[in-house]
């Protein structure tokens, strides 16, 4: 029972993480979306806007491309 126990512990710990995983990358999205937008009021390029604002906030890494 002590390992069933664990392993449900384990399991909901992984989901918990990868929620929040999740909500974090959304959270960096609308900043970099907000930032660029600020941009382009100011007069910059849409695409510079965009380029200037992942490199202010660092880029989203995609799960595909993440190192384990």
């Amino acid at each position: 029972m002590r390992l069933w126990a664990c392993f449900r512990s384990w399991l909901r710990a992984s989901f918990r993480r990868s929620r929040l995983e999740r909500e974090m990358e959304n959270e960096l999205r609308f900043h970099i979306e907000r930032y660029a937008e600020d941009l382009v009021r100011q007069g910059v390029p849409i695409t510079e806007a965009k380029r200037r604002a992942q490199v202010e906030f660092g880029a989203i890494e995609s799960k595909e491309g993440r190192a384990p």
